[in-house]
């Protein structure tokens, strides 16, 4: 289901929404598309930060000075399905004006018999819709224009990692600072030169096994003098997310391992980690 198609209409209380990435602007598009649809601020939620006895009381009591009430809550994952088991009666009989989506990053860890309380909705952005809007509204706020060429260069090398692309456009408008428009050729250059850029393109040139290109960002991570363990961690989220995709690829658990060796040595048992790191792509 998409973003925009979260409302009233057909809405069953609690939706349980399954989501492949739970990232800041992720959260952020939820939260404007929910206020939109709903007419209501949503109220955060987490199983991290409260009791279960105290998110039953909130979203059962609502707010004191509002007549509906939007509630969306997070880490349900961090509870026993024991735990959850006891939530089901609470969850059973929510007062329809106080609406409650929670949300879910792996549906293998929730409870059968919670989730039969509610209505299970698998959610995605739309590329076009929340991504290509988000964009163009960010930079318009900042005044100024964007082509449509640039927001697919910049699409085409944040895709999947939207959290970095969020933090990367903040630096990204300031080159722009005294310019009217977002200039594509300008905007390679910054994106070619840029150290979270470096890290991503490794990642996609090692899972391709295009070696001499993953090597050739290894020499730039290392002008920018890059935090050798983010790039470590980004190459596990770009595995981590293609085993999502393909269960059956049992090579990407053989590589998922071999980083966790090279993550461990070169936390603990050298001094050269990036000729480690070079060693790694090498044979992988």
């Amino acid at each position: 289901m998409r973003l925009k198609d979260l409302g009233k209409r057909g809405f069953v209380n609690p939706t349980f929404l399954l989501i492949n990435r739970a990232d800041h602007l992720t959260l952020k598009l939820l939260i404007k598309h929910l206020e939109k649809n709903f007419g209501i601020k949503p109220q955060m939620l987490s199983f991290k930060s409260s009791t279960i006895d105290e998110i039953i009381d909130i979203i059962h009591a609502g707010s004191l000075f509002a007549s509906h009430n939007l509630f969306i809550i997070d880490d349900l994952e961090s509870i026993k399905k024991s735990q959850m088991n006891d939530l089901t009666p609470h969850f059973s009989n929510l007062l329809a004006e106080n609406a409650v989506f929670v949300l879910i990053k792996n549906k293998t860890r929730i409870s059968d018999k919670l989730l039969k309380t509610g209505k299970l909705v698998r959610l995605a952005l739309d590329i076009e819709e929340d991504v290509v809007t988000w964009i163009r509204a960010y930079f318009k706020r900042a005044g100024l224009e964007i082509t449509r060429k640039s927001i697919d260069l910049l699409i085409d090398w944040y895709h999947d990692n939207l959290e970095s692309l969020e933090a990367e456009l903040e630096k990204i408008r300031h080159y722009f600072h005294d310019e009217k428009i977002v200039d594509t050729n300008k905007l390679t250059l910054i994106l070619s030169d840029s150290p979270v850029v470096n890290a991503i393109k490794f990642s996609e040139a090692t899972i391709k096994k295009n070696k001499k290109a993953a090597l050739c960002q290894i020499g730039k991570m290392r002008e920018w003098d890059l935090n050798l363990h983010m790039v470590i961690g980004t190459m596990t989220g770009y595995l981590i997310r293609k085993l999502e995709k393909s269960y059956a690829d049992v090579s990407i658990f053989e590589d998922l391992r071999r980083l966790v060796e090279l993550d461990v040595i070169t936390k603990s048992r050298t001094q050269l980690p990036w000729y480690h790191l070079e060693l790694y792509t090498i044979n992988n």
